[in-house]
This record gives structure tokens, C-alpha cells and sequence, in this order.
């Protein structure tokens, strides 16, 4: 069992009509019992520590001492929490920045305490889009490799998960990158750097992202080929062949390497389900993890390996019937068609303890189906499932690229 601290080893007296499973579980249970109250101890000397420091800075505050240091810290608190106006509201008032663009982005640039998911948050909403240029600005990319520069603005902050984000970030990014290399003989506008841009992400992603399949991962002919007729306003505008490759190189090679940890595999949701057994119609209490085109699901909220995974790939999602007295059901179901390629199944696995150890086995699901607490809660689940669920997104791209022209030609 698990020690924190000076806590003593729990012992605990077994009926002798408990498993060797029952006691396990029993012991992991007290173990995590022990755990929490440690850790709680220790989150309560957390905040009486934080609380006399603002205590302290309130006081000089009051006082007139240290103003400047105290509303510093008093903004910066309230920028982590969310509330990124305030926060410059009181900025300002407190005479720290003025109320301009340029002014607002070198001080979040600077605060080496401003919390980067916050500050992706913040620069990525339509409200901040003037700040959100200015930002981008503040770095040098004179004379530098799209790629580097790119990775140089993606280590200040975290990119958040949304296209429509990612476009008004990107955006912004390719408009500071040509306005300090308007002479570059890369891309012939401004909308060629974004699409470039974004290719670099998505081709970044399935790279290195681990839950990408080898068979599915972009090769070079094909990143050309995706990039045809992208570089300007006509169709026939072709980025140069070796530019592609020298770019498609360094991201392969890692060279691009930004927040990835961040900002490709973050946890997007967890919490407990009931799990509908395949091959036998049982319920078990799984605690259930979703990140971006993956689901994990454990026995446990401390298990250390998944009991099984289920990629989001070729797949729906959607309430169904309540069955064996479980409510607030949904299934995630397969939408492949069977083929001679493709089975319909989903492409799931989970771990078995066998005679050889603990082995992956191959599922054989058309859908999964689990059972929320409540219909929020499946509500939730289905819609950031949803959300999580793989796309082709260059296609998507490419599509939205389509329609942008069609209607700038129109008008």
C-alpha cells in the first residue's frame, strides 16, 4: 500500500467470505482514502499560506505601499482564474498599462506567471483580435523558416482545441509573419501562409500523435499533393515542390515540436460510466477518460494501465433505449460500411490477464453502449464526443478554402 507522509499503514480486518479480488479492492480503496485526506491536509496549508500573502498584499495596497506589486498580482490572479477583462480593467486603472493593443499583449508577453491555457483562451476570442495581432507581432520572424517561426509563436501560449480558434489565431500569425517578410518568395499572399500554417499542425498531429495509426499517417506525396493549388488565389498557384519537402522534413523530424503534451493530447473529459459488456450483456463501472480521437476507459480512477481503448475513428454517436434497468444509456457505434477493406467493427481493443501475461485482444464491437448518472451527464458526454470524434481535416480545410473563393469571386 501506498504511504503519504507520516501516515500509518492502514490495517484492515477481512471476512474470511471475501475474494482475493474483494480484498483488493477494499485495500485500494483505503489506500486512496488515505491519499485524499493527505492531500487535502496539504491543500489546507496551501491556502492559509495564499491567504496570508494576499492578506499581507491587500495591506499594502490599503495602505498606498507596493501598490504597483499588489495590482500586479491581484491582475495576474484574476487572468488565471478566467477573468481575463477584469483583470486588464484593473491594469489599467491601476495606471500598470494603458488601454491599447500593443500595450495589453506586451504585458501579457512578459508576465512570465500568466497562464498559457488562459492566455491561448484569451487570445483566440473574437472580442481580443486586435490584442490577439499585436501579440503575434511582438516576436521576430524576420528572415525565418514559416515552420520555426510558427513553432517560436505556439511556445508562448496554448493553442486551444477549436478550428474557428485555430483559424483567428493562425490568421493573425500569417498576417504578422508577411507583414516582417513581404518580399518572401514562398507564398504569394497573405491566405497562403494560413493554409500553410494549419497543414503544418494537422500533418504535426499525425506524425507524432501516438493514437494515429502508421498506415494513416500523411506521407510526403501526399502533403503535395493536399497543398496543390493553394499558393494564392488561383487554383493553379502551386507552393514550390522543394519548399513542401524541406517543411514536410522538419516536421517529420520533430523539428517543429511545440505544446504537444498541451495542446494534441489533453484530457477533454472523465468521469464513471457502466459499460455494457460485448460477448456477455453484464454492466461494469468503468472510469472513463476522452481525449481527442481516443477513449480510455479503467477499473479503477488510480488504475495505472486502461482496461481498454476505443478509437474515435469512422465512428457516431447517440442516445439509446434504456436496457437492464440502466438509464441515461448512449452507444458509440461504428458508420464504416463492410467490405473487403473495412469489417464495420470499431477498431477497439482492451487488456486480458492470460497464461502469457497481460496481452492486448482485438474487440469485435459494431458499438459500445454505456450508461450515464444522469441525462446531463449523457448530454456531456455525447457532445464532447462528438466533438472528439477524428475528421479528415484537410479535407474540411480545403473545403472551407473552396467556399472562400467561390465567394470572394462572387462579390
Amino acid at each position: 500500500m501506498v504511504q503519504f507522509g507520516n501516515m500509518p499503514k492502514s490495517t484492515l480486518p477481512f471476512s474470511n467470505d471475501l475474494t482475493i479480488h474483494d480484498r483488493e479492492e477494499l485495500e485500494q480503496m483505503v489506500s486512496k482514502k488515505q491519499k485524499l485526506l493527505f492531500e487535502i491536509s496539504e491543500i489546507k496549508k496551501s491556502i492559509i499560506e495564499v491567504q496570508n500573502e494576499l492578506d499581507s498584499l491587500q495591506k499594502q495596497l490599503s495602505q498606498g505601499k507596493s501598490s504597483s506589486t499588489a495590482s500586479t498580482f491581484q491582475a495576474t490572479k484574476l487572468f488565471n482564474e478566467g477573468n481575463a477583462e477584469e483583470s486588464i480593467e484593473l491594469l489599467v486603472k491601476c495606471n500598470e498599462i494603458t488601454n491599447d493593443p500593443i500595450s495589453i499583449a506586451t504585458y501579457l508577453r512578459e508576465t512570465v506567471s500568466i497562464d498559457r491555457v488562459r492566455l491561448g483562451d484569451y487570445l483566440g476570442k473574437p472580442s481580443s483580435k486586435e490584442v490577439l495581432y499585436a501579440f503575434v507581432d511582438l516576436l521576430n520572424y524576420q528572415d525565418e523558416p514559416v515552420f520555426e517561426s510558427l513553432r517560436m509563436c505556439l511556445k508562448t501560449f496554448v493553442l486551444p482545441k477549436e478550428s474557428q480558434i485555430i483559424d483567428r489565431i493562425l490568421e493573425g500569425f500569417a498576417t504578422a509573419y508577411m507583414k516582417q517578410n513581404p518580399n518572401t518568395e514562398y507564398f504569394n499572399d497573405k491566405e497562403a501562409c494560413f493554409f500553410l500554417c494549419f497543414a503544418i499542425l494537422i500533418l504535426y498531429t499525425s506524425l507524432h500523435n501516438k493514437n494515429v495509426s502508421q498506415s494513416d499517417k500523411i506521407s510526403l506525396d501526399s502533403f503535395k499533393k493536399m497543398s496543390e493549388g493553394q499558393n494564392g488565389e488561383k487554383e493553379k498557384d502551386n507552393f514550390d515542390s522543394e519548399f513542401l519537402t524541406e517543411v514536410y522534413n522538419a516536421v517529420a523530424k520533430g523539428h517543429f515540436a511545440y505544446n504537444v503534451e498541451e495542446s494534441v493530447c489533453h484530457i477533454l473529459k472523465e468521469g464513471f460510466l457502466y459499460k455494457q459488456g460485448g460477448r456477455f450483456k453484464s454492466w461494469k463501472k468503468r472510469w472513463f477518460v476522452l481525449a481527442p480521437s481516443m477513449i480510455y476507459y479503467f477499473e479503477h480512477t488510480d488504475s495505472a494501465r486502461p482496461r481498454g481503448l476505443i478509437p474515435l475513428e469512422n465512428v457516431g454517436v447517440s442516445e439509446c433505449p434504456d436496457t437492464n434497468n440502466k438509464s441515461f444509456c448512449f452507444q458509440i457505434y461504428s458508420i464504416a460500411q463492410e467490405s473487403a477493406q473495412q469489417s464495420g467493427f470499431i477498431k477497439g481493443c482492451k487488456y486480458q490477464n492470460t497464461t502469457n501475461g497481460r496481452q492486448i485482444v482485438e474487440g469485435h464491437h459494431k458499438k459500445y453502449i454505456m450508461s450515464a448518472s444522469s441525462e446531463e451527464d449523457r448530454a456531456k458526454w455525447i457532445e464532447n464526443i462528438r466533438d472528439s470524434i477524428s475528421k479528415d481535416l484537410f479535407t474540411e480545410l480545403l473545403c472551407r478554402r473552396s467556399k472562400e473563393r467561390k465567394k470572394s469571386s462572387s462579390t
